[in-house]
């Protein structure tokens, strides 16, 4: 029985029905044997490569869903602040120097946004896993 070491007579051994038939084996095993072994190192390399692509991939969407949700945070600060400092802006107009009503009715809406924004980052508070907070536009 001829025995073959290298890995280019190995890879002909396993596609040449001619020398399996003439009882050519690989470091002494069998040709069956040796086209099992060869299975299970590229089965095995099939599944290391897997198990670290889907490492990558689920690293990928751990920072995706971060950045979606300090995303989402931050365009509600950014709400936030906007409307309190309409707020503050507001506090210092003379109710008598603007058209009647006109005063009333903008308080009246900043009022609504606020407590808009504050249901917003509640319901975002008790669903931690929406990267998007909503928005009350």
């Amino acid at each position: 029985m001829k025995l073959l070491r290298s890995a280019p007579l190995l890879a002909a051994v396993a596609t040449t029905p001619a020398l399996a038939q003439a009882g050519v084996s690989i470091a002494g095993a069998s040709l069956t044997d040796a086209i099992a072994l060869i299975a299970v190192v590229v089965s095995t390399a099939a599944l290391i490569r897997t198990r670290v692509s889907e490492a990558k991939q689920s690293k990928i969407q751990e920072a995706t869903f971060i950045r979606e949700y300090n995303d989402g945070v931050q365009a509600w600060g950014n709400e936030a602040i906007e409307k309190l400092t309409e707020a503050a802006f507001l506090c210092e107009v003379d109710p008598t120097r603007l058209p009647k009503g006109e005063f009333y009715e903008r308080r009246r809406l900043l009022k609504v946004a606020l407590s808009a924004l504050t249901v917003n980052l509640l319901a975002a508070t008790l669903r931690p896993a929406t990267p998007r907070l909503p928005s009350s536009s």
